[in-house]
């Protein structure tokens, strides 16, 4: 029995998941690509562009299915479509996961018939561009599909790796930032009683903080008080009467405390 693809470890944030082993020919779909040769009586009305020869490689089914299991991903399997924003990148269709990304293991040619103008030497060009690509496929097949293999494993890894990201960003927000109900139900007796003497020194220290804060903020607000005292009466010395009528229209007026107060009086 085939060894499954990929090796699942549950934790309190969600699963990892691994390659449990290298990818095989065994895991994936090959699908010929090969264009067909024309015959004596084919429609040359119609004729490719690019003719081909090879594969198209796409990861099966069992582990795409395999894979959105072990990576959480919600799916309408009603309908085989997506139904969360989450999804398996580069690996199927955006929407549809019956719709594998298909990934090129073949060579191909670009057809050109400049120069000739029967239809037979046209079809004669044609059959000979593909003889030609075959043979250029053939001397490269196991190397087309090993790079179509690693191809697919990138995608794979990749969304292997996003999902560790998601996992220790949640454990993260579990351990370090500590946002879990009861914690105390886990702390052994002692523990519970270092946590609670803890927290009646921070209660403590808070209150002790709470009042130094308070203190420094009438202390700032007499040093403001004070200096604008000074200025007010510096400014009332040197100004006449209609500068003091104008500075007495802000005795009223609040302002906040300035670090520094431009010295405009001599």
């Amino acid at each position: 029995m085939t060894q499954p693809l990929f090796a699942i470890e549950n934790t309190f944030a969600g699963n990892l998941v691994t390659l449990a082993r290298d990818l095989t020919k065994d895991d994936v779909v090959l699908t010929p690509t090969n264009t067909q040769p024309l015959s004596d009586d084919a429609d040359m009305s119609f004729l490719p562009s690019v003719v081909r020869y090879g594969y198209g490689i796409a990861l099966n089914m069992d582990n795409i299915w395999a894979m959105i299991d072990a990576l959480e991903i919600d799916v309408n399997k009603d309908r085989n479509r997506y139904s969360g924003s989450k999804r398996l990148f580069s690996l199927t269709d955006q929407w549809n996961v019956n719709d594998p990304v298909i990934f090129i293991a073949y060579k191909k040619q670009d057809v050109n018939f400049r120069g000739l103008r029967t239809v037979d030497a046209k079809r004669k060009r044609f059959n000979k561009l593909i003889d030609e690509v075959k043979i250029d496929f053939l001397e490269n097949k196991d190397d087309l599909i090993q790079s179509a293999l690693d191809e697919i494993k990138g995608a794979i890894e990749h969304n292997l790796s996003e999902q560790r990201k998601k996992v220790k960003e949640s454990m993260k927000n579990i351990i370090v930032d500590q946002n879990v109900n009861d914690i105390d139900s886990l702390m052994t007796e002692e523990e519970k009683a270092e946590s609670n003497a803890l927290s009646d020194e921070e209660s403590q220290l808070k209150a002790k903080l709470d009042a130094i804060l308070e203190k420094r903020k009438q202390t700032k607000q007499q040093h403001h008080q004070l200096k604008r005292t000074v200025l007010f009466r510096e400014a009332n010395r040197q100004l006449e009467e209609g500068g003091r009528a104008l500075l007495a229209e802000l005795e009223d007026v609040k302002s906040e405390p300035k670090s520094a107060f431009g010295s405009f009086l001599e």
